[in-house]
């Protein structure tokens, strides 16, 4: 399956000996610096490793659904911090408005004061 997306490439040595391990962090590095996160490249990586070892189907059925699970609640626990921030934001922006509202009417208040003095 692997060699339908890697059609030159050789993943692993027959004697199960990882390639990809020597260039790891440097593969990891250079994606980081492009946007992706280091722990999810790993993870891909990882699964296409996974994905290269022989197994029966009920074994890789048994990894993806792991896999897309493990995706699924990574997926669910980002919104909710993404919605946290979110949420957080517009509280400080509304604090910081309702402050700056505050201080104008003040200022006008003490202007009006001074002009009918």
């Amino acid at each position: 399956m692997l060699k339908r997306f890697l059609p030159n490439r050789v993943v692993s040595e027959p004697n199960g000996a990882d390639l990809f391990a020597p260039h790891l962090d440097s593969f990891v590095a250079t994606l980081g610096k492009r946007g992706y996160a280091p722990s999810t490249v790993r993870q891909r990586l990882r699964l296409l490793r996974d994905l290269a070892q022989p197994a029966s189907p009920e074994e890789r059925i048994a990894k993806n659904t792991d896999y897309a699970k493990q995706m699924l609640e990574k997926g669910v626990s980002h919104g909710r911090e993404v919605v946290s921030i979110a949420a957080k934001t517009g509280a400080d922006a509304a604090e910081v408005l309702h402050k700056r509202a505050t201080e104008s009417l003040d200022e006008m208040r003490a202007l009006a004061s001074k002009t009918a003095a």
